[in-house]
């Protein structure tokens, strides 16, 4: 894992880190208190066009990211993983990863005889709702939790967590992603208790986010690119099949999502000779 992205990173103080997700978590309670029901009456005025969970993240963005660590904590974007050059490449990424996903999907339904036909979703609850729910994670829920749980809450413990020079920085990278990554899963605890899920069920669900923000942590270390993190995530919680398959769209884009961190190099080598040839074409 390259940790040398944290070089260039400014660290804020023990409050606003120790805050931020506690501020983060009031903030959802109170989304879920007083945003749900205007959410939901905007969605339905743009026949769901504007999803509720961009609405609800909205002041995840602006007051936790934007107010208290930006501008409180004095950190800059750059700090954040948020870097203007870095875009391309992750759309590049994303937009990649989502092609396989239709090939697969289409090459599954082939095979299981169904032939080719568009996954129901497209259907009900139709076009504007699944276009609305893949940008509320892009722009909204995987956007402010990537930047609030790996771009700030991951360097940040890592950088100002002191062990002694024996210990090294695998203990240190180890324990920051494990306590950053907890704070993550228990960050859904106030939606999990909300839609009721119970017991057993909510302490597996508990698990699983915590996996999957490991998972996401190292993305965001393997690519050194915050955006790559985010498009994943989004694939991840909103696949957007376009074709009906018989297999789940999210565990396809699960495991393609494992074959970015493990050929990042080479995926980063195509896109980047990709891009170079787009550049030399384009005239002026």
């Amino acid at each position: 894992m390259n940790t040398d992205y944290f070089k260039n990173v400014r660290t804020t103080c023990w409050f606003v880190v120790l805050f931020s997700p506690v501020i983060y978590v009031g903030i959802i309670i109170l989304n879920f208190a007083y945003l749900t029901v205007p959410a939901r009456n905007l969605a339905e005025l743009s026949s769901g066009l504007i999803y509720p969970t961009f609405l609800i993240s909205l002041p995840l963005l602006v007051i936790v990211i934007g107010l208290f660590i930006i501008f409180i904590g004095k950190i800059r974007f750059q700090d954040l993983g948020i870097q203007k050059g870095k875009i391309s490449e992750a759309v590049a990424v994303t937009l990649g990863v989502w092609i396989l996903l239709q090939l697969i999907l289409m090459l599954t339904s082939v095979v299981y005889g169904k032939g080719i036909s568009l996954d129901d979703s497209w259907y009900d609850p139709g076009v504007r709702v699944v276009i609305g729910m893949f940008a509320a994670q892009l722009l909204g829920n995987a956007l402010s939790e990537e930047i609030m749980f790996r771009g700030f809450l991951f360097p940040q413990l890592y950088l100002k967590i002191k062990f002694s020079k024996q210990s090294g920085k695998k203990k240190r990278l180890i324990i920051s992603i494990l306590v950053s990554q907890l704070c993550f899963a228990l960050m859904h605890i106030p939606n999990l208790t909300r839609i009721k899920i119970p017991g057993i069920s909510l302490y597996l669900n508990l698990v699983t986010l915590l996996v999957l923000g490991v998972f996401f942590t190292v993305i965001f270390l393997r690519t050194n690119n915050i955006f790559v993190a985010v498009g994943l995530h989004t694939l991840l919680n909103t696949p957007t099949p376009l074709l009906w398959s018989p297999i789940t769209a999210g565990a396809v884009v699960f495991v393609l999502y494992i074959g970015v961190i493990i050929w990042w190099p080479k995926i980063q080598e195509v896109i980047t000779g990709v891009f170079r040839i787009w550049y030399n074409d384009i005239p002026g």
